[in-house]
Parts: C-alpha cells; structure tokens; sequence
C-alpha cells in the first residue's frame, strides 16, 4: 500500500511527494477499497472477482484492505475530503465479513 503525502523520513508506506501536501490514497488501493465497499453487503467478493479484477484471492483482497484502513485511519485528518470518507466507510466493515 502507498499512502502518498507528507512523508516520516524513515522506510513506511507513506513517501513525501511535495511538503505540506495532503495525503492521498494510490489508485489502485483506491480501486480496491472501493471494489471491497461495494460487495461488503453481498458478504464479499469471491476468488473469481477479485482475481480477475487485482489478480489476488479473496483472502489476499480482504488482507490489504483492513491493511489500508489501518495504516490511513491514524492520518484521517490528512487526507482529503473523498479519501478521508473512504476510508471512514472502510472502516466500518464488519472483520466477522472477512472470507478465507
């Protein structure tokens, strides 16, 4: 996961592209996030969609997103606007959900 903006200076997954920036969420964890909110009331995407969407299994999609809101919620307040509501409703998906 990349978190792009104000960067630690130490090795994280947060790098500084420009100082005083907003983090932003990569677009492919974006896409992912996203890809994960919208199957969450199904019970979740199965090994079919998120393989042929990420190339992962089901369990490896589940495994990054809970990665991604953990490493984002801390940084909350620095994101803007439409990451910052993304990863609030990331953050309230049901773990018991998670499949694998």
């Amino acid at each position: 996961m990349t978190i792009v903006g104000r960067g630690t200076g130490t090795a994280s997954p947060v790098r500084d592209i420009h100082p005083a920036t907003v983090r932003h969420i990569d677009c492919f964890d974006r896409h992912l996030l996203t890809f994960v909110l919208t199957w969450a009331p199904f019970g979740g995407p199965d090994d079919e969609d998120t393989f042929s969407r990420f190339g992962l299994p089901s369990n490896s999609v589940w495994d990054r997103f809970y990665r991604i809101v953990e490493a984002a919620e801390p940084h909350l307040g620095e994101f803007d606007d439409a990451d910052a509501d993304l990863i609030r409703r990331a953050s309230s998906v049901d773990r018991t959900r998670r499949i694998g």
